[in-house]
């Protein structure tokens, strides 16, 4: 970045040709575009000012202004639009600056340039507190015939910042109730009830719809008496049993079980 002023007096140079093309005189400016479009050199060729347009300067160094080769020099009438900028002169220095509010700030006294791109940066004003106090061109609303007209404040300016509404009050929680545990002289079994609930047992055993008393069954029938079966059994000792004519005569002292044997075995 570079200011008006120390633009001009630097040499301009052609780098295929190694040719000194002159010195800068003077800067056209476009107060629309906000920009330098063209640099006047201090040559005459034919009576006319020679430029070189800022499109075509390849670099700005610390001392040289280069460009491409000799063909960037033309003479200010081949562009009508530069030559009716020239015509204007200095559209900017010297012009007094107003603020929004009525506040005369100063008067331009010089520009700052970014030799990249040639737009205009800011303006240095010159005030009865002396010289060097800046305004961006970003707060330039108005380039006038006869005033320069800024805005009060740096636009982009975030706004101020409300601090955020406090966060609302929340109540702590309520603890848990306390667990009821037997202690170790209560009977097994035993659980002794909380006051809390101790209000509200005998309120469910109120409401509590009462019992019916189940439906009277048909009684069964009585089971009928069952038939003792006695199982067989041999004949009877003190029977006495009708020999067959085949039988075996009767011994002496056999018994009645003896003989129903030997009736068995004789077939």
């Amino acid at each position: 970045m570079k200011k008006t002023r120390e633009l001009k007096g630097m040499t301009v140079l052609a780098l295929q040709e190694g040719e000194r093309l002159g010195q800068v005189r003077d800067l056209i400016l476009d107060p629309i575009a906000r920009q330098v479009v063209a640099v006047v050199l201090d040559r005459r060729v034919g009576g006319e000012d020679q430029i070189v347009a800022t499109a075509n300067i390849r670099n700005v160094g610390p001392a040289v202004i280069t460009v491409e080769d000799r063909s960037s020099l033309v003479s200010l009438s081949r562009i009508p639009r530069f030559q009716e900028l020239a015509r204007v002169g200095k559209p900017i220095h010297g012009k007094m600056v107003i603020s929004e509010s009525g506040e005369r700030l100063g008067k331009v006294d010089d520009l700052e340039v970014d030799v990249q791109t040639f737009r205009l940066v800011s303006l240095v004003l010159r005030s009865v507190l002396g010289r060097g106090q800046v305004i961006t061109t970003e707060r330039v609303r108005t380039i006038g015939a006869d005033a320069v007209v800024v805005s009060d404040k740096e636009p982009g300016l975030a706004a101020p910042v409300e601090p955020p509404a406090p966060l609302p009050v929340v109540a702590p929680a309520p603890a848990p109730d306390a667990v009821f545990e037997p202690g170790p002289d209560a009977e097994p079994g035993a659980c002794p009830i909380p006051p809390a609930a101790e209000e509200l047992v005998p309120a469910a055993v109120e409401e509590a719809a009462p019992v019916e008393p189940p439906a009277e069954s048909t009684p069964l029938p009585e089971p009928a008496a069952v038939l003792a079966v006695e199982p067989e059994s041999g004949p009877p000792d003190a029977v006495d049993l009708p020999l067959e004519p085949d039988a075996p005569p009767p011994e002496e002292g056999d018994n009645a079980w003896q003989r129903w044997v030997r009736r068995l075995k004789s077939g």
